[in-house]
């Protein structure tokens, strides 16, 4: 019998010898006897969730690079909307460091509320789909099982795609002059 899932092929060759010795055929006769080798199915199965986690990979890619960009522009357009906000800033003492810390925290909320807008969207339809499927295959609701290292680390990414789309703008808005805040129209 075999002992790893690997030695399947050697199993299934041994027991159609053997039965090809009894039942005379030969053990390469396929026509002779039908064997069916679980392995060859998880070979499939591990190929086609392969390429289903590249895809959502990419996805998710695709995704945080847009949302990456949108936060971006809302940070730009703040600090087009505070250009005078900004100068008066300035003009009491405000450094660079300030204004950029101010920027960068505006873009690290923005993306914690959106963390928590799409934490809470994800578990409640992560629960409507698995009572869903589950009563379906089952008759039965599936267990729910988080993983709060994956929670916590999807919660740093998105701080830090909010520090860094901030970044630019933040760096635009610590350059700005009081002069340049005078003229701003």
């Amino acid at each position: 019998s075999p002992r790893t899932r690997e030695d399947s092929g050697e199993a299934v060759a041994a027991v159609r010898g053997l039965l090809g010795l009894h039942l005379r055929f030969r053990p390469d006769d396929e026509s002779a006897m039908g064997a069916f080798d679980i392995q060859e199915v998880v070979q499939i199965v591990d190929g086609l969730l392969l390429g289903l986690r590249l895809f959502l990979s990419a996805a998710s890619l695709v995704t945080l690079f847009v949302g990456a960009v949108g936060v971006m522009n809302i940070m730009l357009a703040m600090v087009s909307e505070r250009t005078r906000e900004i100068g008066v800033m300035r003009a009491v003492g405000a450094s660079n460091w300030n204004i950029q810390s101010i920027v960068m925290v505006e873009g690290m909320v923005i993306g914690l509320m959106s963390w928590v807008i799409s934490l809470l969207l994800s578990v409640l339809l992560t629960n409507i789909m698995t009572s869903g499927v589950g009563v379906l295959l089952f008759g039965k609701p599936l267990t729910i099982v988080y993983g709060w290292d994956g929670i916590f680390l999807w919660l740093l990414g998105i701080l830090g795609i909010g520090i860094l789309a901030s970044a630019l703008p933040a760096r635009g808005a610590s350059r700005l002059t009081v002069k340049d805040t005078l003229a701003y129209e």
